[in-house]
């Protein structure tokens, strides 16, 4: 079955009362499955809310999550279940605008805040998907794929619950990714800006997309104002105790990070966890990282031309080529991956055969835990190691598809006919029409 005929199945689904139906289902059983997570305290937190609150009170009250007082706060503090000897805090000083506010509660009160500003996230999220799919011709209205991406994110990811549960703020950077690439599609620089502040709040992820915009013309301009912010903000969540020896405190802990179980390279998935287990080999971190800017800078050139508009209708599929790669090159838990529930509502309007293998590829991503579960239950094995097999093997064929796509187009096959929504095309990963 073609890419084009499943398509066409799905479209005819939708515009139906079951389509209809099964929008407001999925919306429901969503909320079914998260809003126990929210209200339920206390119950056994994961390690990363403890260190969240703990930062975001010592920021509160004047101090630095660098300092060396943070690990005497945390362990005065009545954590339940926190651990014997505290972690350094590894998050960036940009953290302190998701954080701060944190520190006007107590800990169980601030579990509620957090919990409903992942929620807001969530629902801003799925209103941007709803007008992305508007945006690229997958939908004409808001309502439905946005209670099916809300349901989704809760249910259709293995991961869904657990995201509210450990209260990482990865549907928080995942919203500011749909801002960059609406503002990218919709020629909004302040959405474009916005977003980019947001997602460098988790570099691993925001870097790459960064830099892709600091090299394109049309998203120059916002990328340097949101690297303005982020550095006001670095500044800010440097300044109590001294911005320089914050800034060594930091650089410490973070190489700490690979030191505990759940980080090392064979529990990571992407190129690391490759060359881990093939050939034994840890490449670190600023290795990838320095050849991923590499590629950036390549991919950003391959799509400079002396045609204006075709040159401008790259920047969408930089952006997601930006963040592909990252996830690949970089090492990444399952849950980084969210992002690329928008990507892929980008990637499939073409409607090409690849789209069935990206598909499955993203189902995997989706999926790896339970799939990892699964087979340990038959086979055995290790948790960890498992899940960064199923995410290594599904990211590296979303990567090579991506690549293909970018690097491989013709540029004579590039689409300048409006969307049909109304918005200038932002251009097509890949080449042909519809």
């Amino acid at each position: 079955m073609t890419a084009a005929a499943i398509q066409d199945a799905i479209g005819a689904f939708r515009a139906g009362p079951w389509g209809q139906g099964a929008a407001i289902l999925a919306g429901a059983l969503g909320l079914i499955a998260i809003v126990p997570e929210i209200l339920t305290y206390p119950k056994p937190y994961a390690v990363d809310y403890h260190y969240f609150w703990a930062a975001g009170r010592v920021w509160f009250e004047g101090g630095s999550p660098y300092g060396p007082g943070f690990a005497e706060f945390f362990a005065s503090q009545p954590i339940p279940d926190k651990d014997d000897i505290p972690r350094p805090f590894f998050y960036p000083p940009n953290a302190i605008a998701l954080y701060w506010p944190l520190g006007r509660f107590d800990h169980a009160d601030a579990w509620l805040v957090i919990s409903l500003m992942n929620f807001l996230a969530l629902a801003l999220a799925s209103y941007l998907f709803a007008r992305l799919c508007r945006a690229v011709g997958l939908s004409t209205t808001y309502l439905y794929p946005a209670l099916l991406h809300f349901g989704f994110i809760c249910i259709g990811w293995s991961i869904g619950k657990i995201l509210f549960v450990f209260a990482q703020p990865i549907l928080v950077i995942y919203a500011g990714f749909l801002l960059v690439l609406l503002g990218a599609l919709e020629r909004r620089s302040l959405w474009l800006a916005i977003g980019l502040v947001i997602c460098l709040l988790k570099p691993q992820i925001g870097l790459a997309v960064f830099f892709a915009c600091l090299l394109h013309n049309r998203s120059r301009a916002a990328a340097l104002a949101a690297g303005a912010v982020t550095a006001l903000l670095c500044l800010v969540g440097f300044w109590s105790g001294g911005v320089l020896d914050n800034f060594s405190n930091y650089i410490s802990g973070f190489n700490l990070y690979s030191n505990f179980y759940e980080n090392q390279p064979e529990r990571l998935s992407g190129l690391g966890y490759i060359l881990m287990t093939i050939a034994g080999v840890d490449i670190g971190k600023l290795a990838p990282l320095g050849f991923l800017l590499v590629l950036i800078a390549v991919a950003a050139y391959r799509g400079r031309t002396s045609d204006v508009p075709q040159r401008d209708a790259r920047l969408p599929e930089l952006i997601i080529f930006s963040c592909v790669a990252t996830l690949f090159f970089l090492p990444s838990h399952n849950n980084y991956y969210v992002p690329l529930t928008a990507a892929l509502a980008y990637l499939v309007r073409e409607r090409r055969d690849g789209d069935i293998v990206l598909l499955a590829a993203f189902a995997l991503l989706t999926q790896s835990l339970s799939i990892s579960n699964a087979w340990i239950n038959v086979f055995g094995g290790a948790l960890y190691e498992t899940v960064a097999l199923v995410d290594t093997v599904a990211i590296a064929i979303v990567f090579s598809i991506v690549f293909a796509r970018y690097f491989g187009r013709p540029e004579s096959t590039v689409d300048h006919r409006p969307a049909r929504t109304g918005v200038a095309d932002a251009g097509l990963i890949g080449g042909g029409n519809d």
